[in-house]
């Protein structure tokens, strides 16, 4: 039995991230859904969005994340 092992290649800072599902300050939106998934609901203020999770906000600012909840 052959098996075929195909290497994924991704930036290192969201290969690290999406290992531990972390999310960093200063990561943009693309980011965060690579590797959180999409958000339940998301919230646009202007320059400010938030991306709601189950369990958790995240909240950018200029498209950057600024904060975790």
């Amino acid at each position: 039995m052959w098996v075929l092992v195909v290497p994924i290649v991704a930036e290192a800072s969201i290969a690290n991230a999406v290992q531990t599902k972390s999310v960093d300050i200063g990561m943009a939106p693309d980011q965060v859904k690579q590797i959180l998934g999409n958000p339940a609901n998301t919230i646009n203020l202007g320059p400010k969005t938030i991306f709601v999770y189950k369990n958790m906000k995240v909240i950018f600012v200029d498209a950057k994340v600024s904060d975790v909840q």
